[in-house]
This record gives C-alpha cells, sequence and structure tokens, in this order.
C-alpha cells in the first residue's frame, strides 16, 4: 500500500517535468526565431530538424540495443555520430568564450 501511496505522489511530477522539457523546446525555439526575418519558417526548420534528429536517436538506440547492422542502422549510426560530435565541439566552443 506504501508504494501505491509514493506512486500517486510521483506521478504528478514527472509530468510536471515532461511539460517543463516541452515548455523549454517552446521557449527555446521562439526565442532562435524571434529576430528571424520569418519566425514561422525559422520554428518549421528548428521543430522538424528536431523531429528527425529525435528519429535518428531513436533508430540509433535500437541498433545498437538490437546489435543489428543493415544499412539503416549504419547510416543511423554515422548521423548520431556527426550530430553528437557537432554538439560536443559546440558546447566546448561556448565554455570557451
Amino acid at each position: 500500500m506504501k508504494k501505491f501511496i509514493w506512486l500517486a505522489f510521483l506521478i504528478p511530477i514527472l509530468g510536471q517535468a515532461k511539460e517543463t522539457e516541452k515548455e523549454f523546446f517552446i521557449e527555446m525555439v521562439n526565442t532562435t526565431c524571434s529576430g528571424h526575418e520569418d519566425p514561422d519558417f525559422c520554428k518549421w526548420q528548428i521543430e522538424n530538424l528536431s523531429a528527425i534528429s529525435s528519429i535518428n536517436t531513436l533508430t540509433y538506440y535500437s541498433c545498437k540495443l538490437k546489435n543489428k547492422k543493415n544499412d539503416e542502422c549504419s547510416e543511423a549510426i554515422k548521423m548520431f555520430n556527426y550530430i553528437q560530435n557537432q554538439y560536443d565541439k559546440n558546447m566546448s566552443e561556448t565554455t570557451k568564450k
């Protein structure tokens, strides 16, 4: 019974965390695109790139977990590594400034 009570308390907290992440993403997109000459197009581009990246990440981890070696997995791994390397490079440059 105690486990059920703790679970009942945790569910709203987990829901809030997800909403907070969503709100953070929306805020970052809006901030990034606010000075763009076409903010709607900018938002569209960022949201689509984010979706592509998310789908690729899911494919990457599925391939890794199932130890697949097909062409789709090879491409997903290359793309994931490229994105991760760019992220690492950008974060490194940001911290140097």
